[in-house]
């Protein structure tokens, strides 16, 4: 990932740097400075021993379909397009945020039911890893979830319309900005 991040930072132009909906100059020199983060961050993945995985990178309700008949429940998970090989902890970046932001539209802005869910999503691992290493997997994993979705975009807009880079080439600036907030943040 620390690769992967050297590269999407040098590739200005997704950045939009200068532009409205883009990076500013000192952003890009404050996300460059980040780097020694993102390389502990991946050190420390990697030393946790939890093997990568098939994950979705973008579950959340929006993309869960439910089918009832008489026989019983069927979940279709839809929206593979995000999909990698990766962390497993880096879904919860999409699935904590989804949820955070169903529950503030519902008025009931409730951490502690998103850390009941995420802690949830731990159990099974807690046999082999401690509650404050499995917390800081979840941070670090979520922190390169930021740059796995940065360059997610990137790539579906590499082959997209001028219309369509124009909708969405935000988004490639917007996760690493996202990402700055966050390490400056903490």
């Amino acid at each position: 990932m620390p690769r992967h991040y050297a590269t999407l930072l040098a590739g200005t132009g997704w950045l939009r740097l200068g532009a409205q909906d883009g990076l500013s100059y000192d952003e890009l020199r404050r996300l460059e400075q980040l780097t020694p983060q993102i390389e502990r961050a991946a050190e420390f993945l990697a030393s946790v021993g939890i093997a990568s995985t098939l994950q979705h990178d973008d579950f959340h309700d929006g993309n869960v379909f439910v089918d009832m008949t008489e026989d019983g429940v069927t979940y279709y998970f839809l929206d593979w397009g995000d999909a990698c090989v990766g962390h497993p902890f880096a879904s919860l970046l999409a699935t904590l945020r989804a949820v955070a932001s169903r529950l503030e539209a519902n008025g009931e802005s409730d951490p502690a039911a998103l850390s009941k869910l995420r802690d949830a999503y731990l159990e099974p691992w807690t046999d082999r890893h401690s509650r404050s290493e499995l917390l800081e997997a979840v941070r670090c994993a979520t922190q390169l979830g930021k740059i796995g979705r940065a360059m997610a975009w990137q790539r579906a807009l590499a082959g997209a319309t001028a219309v369509e880079r124009a909708t969405y080439a935000e988004f490639v600036p917007g996760w690493l900005r996202d990402l700055l907030h966050e390490a400056t943040a903490s």
